[in-house]
């Protein structure tokens, strides 16, 4: 038994098995190796269980990997977070599937970007077949900015040359004043798109100009600094309501992660205020959850040793149980029912015993050996003292006795009474035999 608990507390629970195994052979009424080896059979059965699952994940990853790498990305995505319902948080799956998602997103990016160029050019083409020149070049001057494309820059030539023959200096001049003074008004007025559109003409009109491809480049800094920030502060917002949602939920995990990145973006008090209490949360989460794993394997090794009759045991098992996780219902109606049993078993017991004594007795009684009946009915008392058979049997063997110590002195008196009366009547005889 030593060394099988040596074993078992090495977990090296195949060995510890067959140790157990050997002591129950050598003792097969003993209750405590076959508890054990029913515990060891749990564990082992849940270690199989643990290697299906990893044997599972494994599977799933390396058949995500195989799609991801033939750039079949749903299908991919879908094993990743099939792998993560075995593994929740695997850090690798995880990692996976946002490498993913920047791939899909820079696809997007790149259609998008596409799908734009090709609505520029159908603008400078749709204004050039309608002569009108400065529409068209500044279309076309946008598509160029999303991409080079030989055939646009020769269509911006061809439009230069066209106004060149069609307008004047003076004229073309006075356009791109025109245009200037409006944009640089809407500009102070902060009417970026609306100045950006016509610094953007103004440039069409004179290609070699400068201020409005400076104009340009600056409002468009502008601009995307004030999406990215208005994108920052909705991925913000967004963060914030999804870590306020797992909150509610008690999903404390999702809640963490989901701040955490919302703090990226931006500092925040309150959002730090609420990570403090997360990581104090699911440190507290944690070390519940230990306590009922805990709970729950020491709650199957009493349950084994129950189903086996190892009251003792079964009945410590419980205990412990309860010293992890005071008040638990289950293990407290448990020991209840092993001390109901223990209590019945030992109730039964002294009844078998006091039955045998009372036999015992009943049979000196009937053989006319009272000292020894009395012996035994007093045995009797000792398991069943206020039992009133053996104090009535012990009363009427005294009465026997008495009546029989009776009887005796009776006769004894009888004995003596007649013996002088003998001797009495022999006297006279005596003398005179004497006197002759």
């Amino acid at each position: 038994m030593g060394e099988a608990k040596t074993l078992y507390d090495q977990k090296k629970y195949i060995e510890a098995k067959q140790k157990y195994q050997e002591a129950s052979n050598v003792k097969p009424d003993q209750a405590e190796p076959k508890n054990q080896i029913i515990a060891i059979e749990k564990l082992l059965a849940d270690q199989e269980k643990l290697a299906q699952l990893e044997k599972d994940y494994q599977a799933l990853m390396t058949e995500a990997n195989g799609l991801k790498d033939i750039k079949d990305y749903t299908a991919a995505i879908d094993r990743y977070n099939k792998a993560l319902v075995i593994k929740p948080g695997d850090p690798t799956a995880t990692a996976k599937i946002a490498e993913i998602n920047k791939i899909l997103e820079e696809q997007k990016k790149l259609a998008d970007q596409e799908k734009l160029f090709n609505d520029y050019k159908t603008k400078g083409e749709t204004a050039f077949n309608a002569k009108d020149y400065t529409t068209a070049k500044m279309n076309y001057q946008k598509a160029l900015e999303i991409k080079a494309d030989p055939a646009i820059t020769a269509r911006i030539k061809e439009i230069d040359d066209l106004i060149a023959k069609t307008q004047n200096e003076a004229q073309i001049q006075a356009k791109y004043d025109a245009a200037i003074k409006e944009a640089d008004a809407l500009y102070k007025a902060n009417n970026l798109q609306a100045a950006l559109a016509k610094y953007e003409e103004a440039s069409a009109i004179k290609s070699n100009e400068v201020y409005p491809k400076e104009k340009i480049s600056e409002i468009k800094q502008k601009i995307s600094a004030q999406q990215d920030q208005a994108q920052k502060d909705q991925q913000f917002k967004d963060y914030v309501a999804a870590g306020d949602a797992a909150m509610t939920a008690k999903d404390y995990q999702k809640a963490l992660a989901s701040y955490q990145e919302a703090i990226k973006i931006k500092p925040d008090a309150t959002v730090s205020q609420k990570i403090g209490q997360l990581n104090t949360l699911i440190a507290e989460q944690s070390q519940n959850q230990q306590k009922r794993n805990n709970t729950k394997q020491k709650i199957a090794e009493a349950d084994a040793a129950f189903n086996a009759k190892g009251w003792e045991t079964a009945r410590e098992l419980y205990r412990e149980a309860l010293n992890i996780k005071a008040g638990d219902t289950y293990a407290t109606n448990r020991i209840a029912e092993i001390e109901k049993q223990m209590q019945d078993e030992t109730n039964a017991e002294v009844e078998a015993n006091y039955q045998k004594i009372i036999t015992k007795a009943d049979g000196l009684k009937n053989e006319g050996r009272y000292d020894e009946a009395i012996s035994y009915y007093n045995k009797a008392l000792g398991f069943k003292p206020t039992d009133p058979y053996p104090k009535q049997k012990i009363e009427e063997i005294n009465k026997i006795k008495a009546d029989q110590l009776n009887a005796t002195q009776q006769q004894e008196k009888l004995n003596a009474e007649y013996n002088a009366l003998i001797k009495e009547t022999e006297t006279p005889h005596s003398m005179l035999q004497t006197g002759q």
